[in-house]
C-alpha cells in the first residue's frame, strides 16, 4: 500500500512540476508597459514577444529568457539617453535575442549597443547599425561566453561590429553581413578565440584583426572591399586563415606583423591594391595550397621573418612574364643568392625577401623575385609537401563548444535575405539616434 501511494505521489509531483514549469509567452506592450519590465516578470525558459515599434530602453537580457521582436524592419530598440552610456542590451547568460533593430547607443569603453560578459546566448535575425562605438562586445577574462551570432547585419558602427576580448571569449559568429563598421568588421584580441566563418566582411576599416595573444579562427568568408588590410594579424595575434576570399582590399590581403603567427592555407588572395601577403617584424607563417596575387607591390613579402610556403601559385599582375617557375623556386630556378641583383627588378613582383628565413617546395612563382644576401632559402624535400590541404595540421586554437540548438519557431524570424542590405545612417555616420517624440 505505502508503495503504491508514493508511486501516485510522485506521479502527481511529475505533474505539478511540468505544469509549473510550462513555459509562458509575455507580450509588450499589450501586457506589459515595457520590455525589462516583461524580462523581470518572466522565468526561465518564458519568451518575451515585442509588438512592432521605437522602444527606448536600455536593458539586461537575464539567464533564460528569450526576447523576441517582431522583425528587425519594424522593432526598434535604442538608447534612452538618461543616465550613463550603458549597452541598449546587457546579456546575463543562455538566451534568445531575435528580430530587433538596435541602434543609437551613445557609450565609448564598453557601451556597445549588445554586451555580452557571460553563458551561451543565440543572436539571430537582427540589425545592429548607428551606434556610437561597437556593436556586439563579447567580453570574458572569468566565465566561458560562448555566443552563436548567426544571420544578423551588422553596420554603420563607430567602433568594431563584433569584438572579441577576453581568454573565455570563444564566440561563433557565421554567416552575418558585417560592413561600414569605422574600426574593424570583427575585432579579436587579449586572447580570444572566436570562429569566424561563412561572413561577408567589407567597407570596414579593416576586415577581421588578431592581436594582443588572440587566437581567431577564420574560415570560408568573403572579405572584401575594406579601407585598408583584409586579415591584419598583429601585436602578437595568432590565426588560422582558411578557404577565404581576400579580394579588393584598400591595401594588402593578409598582414601578419610585430612577432604574430599565422596558418594560412587554401585561401584566394588577389586584387588586393598593395601587397597580397605581408609577414614581417619577427613574425612566423605556414603559407600551403593559396592563390595569391601582387596589386601594385609584391604578391608574398617576408621582411625580418619565416615562413614555410608549399605548394602555392604565387604571382605578379603586373609583370607576369619576367620570369616563371613551375614548381619550388629553389628548384626549378637554382637561384644564387649570392647575386641577388640578377633577380631583382623594380616595381611589382612575385616575391621579395629581406633578413628572412624562407622555407618552400612545390609552388608555382610568376613575376620578379627579389632577394637580399641577408635571407636563407631552404627546400622542402618532395617527399615532405602536403598532398592536400585537408592533411595539413592545425593548431588547436578552440575546444569543442556544443553549439545551442535552432528552434523551429526561431526560424520563421528568418525571413529576410542578408544580401538585401540597409545602409548606413546618412545623418552621423557611426552615431544616430532616433530621436524621441
Amino acid at each position: 500500500m505505502f508503495e503504491k501511494f508514493k508511486i501516485f505521489f510522485l506521479s502527481l509531483t511529475l505533474i505539478l512540476c511540468s505544469g509549473a514549469l510550462e513555459a509562458k509567452i509575455l507580450y509588450v506592450p499589450q501586457e506589459y508597459e515595457s520590455i525589462q519590465q516583461a524580462i523581470d516578470l518572466a522565468d526561465r525558459g518564458d519568451s518575451i514577444k515585442v509588438a512592432p515599434g521605437v522602444y527606448y530602453e536600455n536593458l539586461i537580457l537575464r539567464d533564460g529568457r528569450n526576447l523576441v521582436g517582431s522583425g528587425a524592419d519594424v522593432t526598434i530598440l535604442t538608447d534612452d539617453r538618461d543616465g550613463a552610456p550603458d549597452p541598449i542590451i546587457d546579456i546575463d547568460g543562455n538566451c534568445l535575442l531575435t528580430g530587433f533593430t538596435i541602434t543609437g547607443a551613445r557609450g565609448a569603453g564598453v557601451g556597445h549597443a549588445i554586451m555580452i560578459t557571460r553563458g551561451g546566448p543565440f543572436i539571430t535575425d537582427n540589425w545592429i547599425c548607428d551606434n556610437c562605438y561597437t556593436g556586439i562586445g563579447i567580453h570574458s577574462e572569468t566565465f566561458l561566453t560562448n555566443p552563436l551570432i548567426v544571420h544578423n547585419k551588422v553596420y554603420g558602427n563607430g567602433g568594431a561590429g563584433i569584438a572579441n576580448l577576453g581568454e573565455f571569449s570563444r564566440a561563433i559568429i557565421r554567416d552575418n553581413d558585417i560592413y561600414s563598421n569605422a574600426n574593424a568588421g570583427v575585432a579579436c584580441t587579449d586572447n580570444a578565440s572566436p570562429l569566424i566563418e561563412n561572413n561577408r566582411i567589407f567597407n570596414n576599416g579593416v576586415g577581421v584583426a588578431s592581436k594582443d595573444s588572440a587566437k581567431a579562427v577564420i574560415v570560408e568568408n568573403m572579405i572584401y572591399r575594406n579601407k585598408l588590410t583584409g586579415v591584419p594579424v598583429v601585436k602578437g595575434g595568432k590565426a588560422i586563415i582558411r578557404k577565404n576570399q581576400i579580394i579588393d582590399n584598400t591595401t594588402v590581403g593578409i598582414s601578419v606583423d610585430e612577432n604574430s603567427e599565422a596558418w594560412i592555407i587554401e585561401n584566394k588572395i588577389v586584387d588586393n591594391a598593395a601587397d597580397g601577403v605581408t609577414i614581417k617584424r619577427g613574425s612566423k607563417a605556414y603559407i600551403a595550397f593559396n592563390q595569391i596575387a601582387s596589386g601594385i607591390s609584391v604578391a608574398l613579402e617576408l621582411n625580418a621573418s619565416q615562413a614555410t610556403v608549399l605548394r602555392n601559385e604565387i604571382f605578379s599582375r603586373l609583370n607576369l612574364n619576367q620570369i616563371i617557375m613551375e614548381g619550388d623556386l629553389l628548384e626549378s630556378a637554382k637561384l644564387d643568392v649570392s647575386d641577388p641583383h640578377k633577380y631583382s627588378g623594380l616595381g611589382p613582383g612575385a616575391l621579395s625577401l629581406r633578413e628572412s628565413t624562407y622555407s618552400a617546395g612545390g609552388n608555382k612563382i610568376g613575376g620578379w623575385i627579389d632577394l637580399d644576401r641577408y635571407s636563407t632559402i631552404k627546400r622542402v624535400p618532395a617527399e615532405d609537401l602536403p598532398l592536400n590541404p585537408e592533411v595539413v595540421e592545425l593548431p588547436p586554437f578552440r575546444k569543442e563548444i556544443k553549439e545551442p540548438e535552432i528552434l523551429p519557431e526561431v526560424l520563421l524570424h528568418q525571413s529576410q535575405e542578408l544580401l538585401n542590405l540597409p545602409a548606413p545612417s546618412k545623418s552621423f555616420f557611426g552615431c544616430f539616434w532616433p530621436f524621441k517624440p
